[in-house]
């Protein structure tokens, strides 16, 4: 099966999309939970380049400019801390700012919340209105 995949489906080494291709690539990637309510949150994490070669490397980017300069050592008291755990508060709006990446979190009856202004307090409406906009210019 693995033979076929490559064969078939895998791009071969040292291939890789176009220019246009990783510039105008995106993505959605859906979390699914179950509150014990039993109510169900999907958490939509969409992304305005391909998510391989555009959005990859930006967010690697993000992450080590976080590490670098947003992490106050005397925030982190006591333990280890693993670095999701360190930055996310920081790292989730530079994210949205400078990666192109959304958070939304959807509820059962459909009411969308954006995620940085839900938890952190973070407003990002301009940039919620920009994705709707993409979106719909996608879709046509």
């Amino acid at each position: 099966m693995r033979r076929l995949l490559e064969a078939v489906l895998l791009p071969k080494p040292g291939e890789r999309p176009s220019k246009e291709a990783r510039e105008n690539g995106h993505f959605e990637c859906r979390l699914i939970a179950v509150t014990r309510s039993d109510q169900r949150l999907d958490l939509i994490i969409t992304g305005d380049r391909d998510p391989g070669y555009g959005a990859s490397n930006r967010l690697i980017g993000e992450v080590a400019v976080c590490l670098a300069h947003d992490l106050e050592k005397k925030a982190l008291s006591g333990g280890y801390w693993t670095p999701a755990a360190a930055i996310a508060d920081a790292l989730v709006p530079r994210l949205i700012d400078n990666a192109g990446l959304d958070f939304r979190l959807v509820t059962e009856n459909g009411d969308t919340f954006p995620v940085c202004s839900v938890l952190f307090g973070y407003k990002a409406q301009e940039r919620h209105q920009r994705f709707d906009r993409e979106g719909a210019n996608r879709a046509k």
